[in-house]
């Protein structure tokens, strides 16, 4: 017991320690924003007696020279004109200083009222410490109190029962008190901390005061060490005679007059420009003129986005889809998805487990991004780094449109070889984004009613990729709703663009179902062999039985049978497969030249561009005939 109650004095004294601590942190942050306060004050006070100062002494120049102009008359003398350009610089410097004094003015406003919000934090942060630290000493009071009238009555009592019970709501009380001193200390920490803020702001004000002081003061200064008027009617008069001595034009600048312009036009353009108001009227009027050239300019509309890809009709049944990277057309049928779904909820995010308030660590900036308010690339690297654990929580319709916003946005700094790349961030966030959003458009656009069920987990990002080319297919074609979708090498599901729902039975009542001859192949051009050119071939199949037994590639349509030999027919051609077509792939490759009407000739120079020469084979030597050098020339 008398250990116990060793261990519980020193941990109350640690206790005590602390909260000590907390108090004079926060007494210095109280000095420190009182500091902060007074410089402040001076500052703006100091302010407003040199903004009087300037606004009395340029008032008094401005009146002094007010009389004063420059003159382009030929019979003014060179002495006549320097002592005029000195007396026009000093108004002007009148001008700026009486300028000067007003904007200060503003500037020690600004000042004030930033110190007095200071200020005002101030005394709310320090009512607040003073409040938590009579709290804590009225607790301590409630507990001493009681244990002080124990010790005296037990002088009187030697009940051991009694005596027990007294050390046990002692050591409650005990307990409750540091507890409440636990809490004081971290409040008190708090009010530290929100003082050093203010602190700060008001240091961050003063400074920014005195910045801007400095830089309007500038221009002041430099019109007073120079004594040049910023209108000079001696350049004019000289440009005038120059021009009329040379008999040309003058040259362009600030002194240059039109040919043609009278005296009279001359002298009225320097009266316009010899006051402060009148350069300002001329001001406007420029500002005018060039709104009113711009608003004159033909507007050059903006490139819409695209929506479907670009699609050629090849008779009545058949249609192919071509000119286009893959990532163009899944960009297509994003914003398809996007227009189609409906937009409820869009703004619910997920909520805490009490569901008092968001779940989120970025809450808030997600909602925003939501809307459009803020973009991924305006938003600091630690947010986004925080917020990509946040976006495995949003819902199949939240990550559509938070990607749909950012289908142009690429990340800048990435793939750069440096040790912290700028975009890097950015673009992980993206591959998570799209990781997720293609594995939910797989799971809910082939998922099937039981008992199939879902599709399995590692095909759902790949699912979801081919389902949003078709979403995009279907608004090039519009012949049918339906198409074939093999989702494996041996599965065939028929998939709606319009519901974004499939079904494993053919559609009966219809205008038939759309199958797709993938022709797609990578950029050539590309050096990383990542872009793909998309090149469909579809036709409408109106029965089930016509469709093909596995999936149409570039290899099926090599070995299709062609009507008249030209892309259309080709295309016409891979609803059926024929006999000859299982006898061609059945017969070795050195009878070519018997299945060369099988193919077109389009598809034999795409093959051709692949092949190389091995030992020093030629077309020549080969028979002559087109099967004859792709069975020749290869490389086994």
């Amino acid at each position: 017991l008398k250990s116990h109650k060793s261990a519980a004095h020193r941990s109350s004294q640690g206790s005590a320690a602390a909260h000590i601590v907390a108090m004079e942190r926060v007494a210095e942050a109280v000095a420190a924003v009182e500091v902060c306060t007074r410089t402040g004050q001076d500052c703006a006070g100091t302010i407003d007696v040199l903004a009087e100062i300037l606004r009395r002494f340029g008032s008094e120049l401005r009146e002094a020279f007010e009389g004063r102009s420059l003159s382009s008359k030929k019979e003014t003398g060179e002495e006549e004109r320097a002592v005029a350009e000195l007396f026009v610089a000093w108004r002007e410097v009148g001008e700026a200083q009486v300028t000067l004094a007003t904007r200060l003015g503003e500037l020690a406003a600004r000042l004030r009222a930033s110190i007095a919000r200071g200020e005002a934090s101030r005394g709310q942060r320090s009512a607040e410490a003073k409040r938590l630290q009579d709290a804590l000493e009225e607790a301590a009071v409630g507990v001493n109190a009681p244990l002080q009238q124990r010790s005296w009555l037990g002088l009187f009592g030697n009940d051991p029962g009694n005596k027990e019970s007294s050390e046990a709501a002692a050591r409650a009380q005990q307990q409750r008190l540091e507890a409440r001193r636990a809490a004081t200390e971290a409040c008190l920490e708090q009010v530290a901390v929100q003082l050093e803020l203010t602190r700060c702001e008001n240091s961050a004000a003063v400074g920014d005061v005195v910045s801007e002081v400095r830089r309007h003061a500038k221009a002041v200064g430099e019109r007073l060490s120079l004594l040049r008027p910023s209108w000079r009617g001696s350049t004019l008069s000289r440009a005038t005679n120059n021009t009329g001595a040379s008999g040309g034009a003058p040259s362009a600048g600030i002194g240059a007059v039109p040919t043609g312009s009278s005296p009279s036009k001359v002298e009225g353009l320097i009266k316009t420009l010899s006051t402060a108001q009148s350069r300002q009227q001329a001001r406007d009027t420029e500002a005018a003129e060039a709104a009113k050239r711009r608003k004159s300019a033909p507007v050059v509309p903006e490139e819409k986005p695209m929506l479907a890809p670009p699609a050629q009709t090849l008779g009545s049944e058949g249609w192919r889809i071509h000119g286009v990277y893959e990532h163009q057309v899944l960009k297509a049928g994003l914003r398809q998805l996007d227009e189609r779904w409906p937009t409820e909820g869009l703004q619910d995010l997920p909520k805490s487990k009490d569901g008092s308030a968001s779940g989120l660590l970025r809450g808030k900036l997600l909602a925003d991004m939501l809307i459009g308010r803020i973009s991924l690339q305006s938003v600091p690297r630690h947010d986004v780094s925080a917020a990509q654990s946040d976006v495995q929580r949003l819902s199949l319709r939240q990550l559509l449109r938070l990607r749909v916003l950012h289908l142009d946005f690429t990340p800048s700094g990435c793939g750069a070889d440096s040790v912290a790349t700028v975009g890097a961030t950015q673009e992980a966030f993206m591959a998570t984004l799209d990781g997720l959003l293609f594995q939910q458009l797989g799971r809910k656009s082939a998922t099937l009613p039981v008992p199939d069920g879902a599709p399995p987990s590692g095909d759902e990002h790949r699912l979801g990729r081919e389902a949003v080319l078709l979403v995009a297919a279907g608004a090039a074609v519009s012949a049918s709703p339906w198409w074939c979708w093999w989702i494996s090498g041996e599965r065939r599901i028929f998939f709606n663009v319009a519901q974004f729902t499939c079904s494993k039975e053919f559609p009966k009542g219809e205008d038939g179902v759309l199958e797709v001859t993938d022709l797609s192949k990578p950029d050539a051009h590309d050096p990383t062999r990542r872009l793909r050119w998309l090149d469909w071939r579809v036709s409408c199949v109106t029965t089930e039985a016509d469709l093909a037994d596995a999936p149409r590639n570039g290899s099926d349509a090599v070995a299709t049978p062609s009507k008249g030999g030209t892309d259309q027919g080709d295309v016409g051609g891979t609803n059926d497969r024929s006999e000859a077509d299982t006898s061609a792939t059945e017969k070795p490759a050195s009878v070519g030249a018997a299945t060369a009407g099988m193919v077109s000739p389009q598809m034999l120079q795409d093959l051709r561009g692949t092949l190389r020469k091995t030992h020093g084979v030629s077309p020549k030597t080969t028979g002559g005939s087109p099967g004859a050098v792709a069975a020749g020339t290869t490389d086994s």
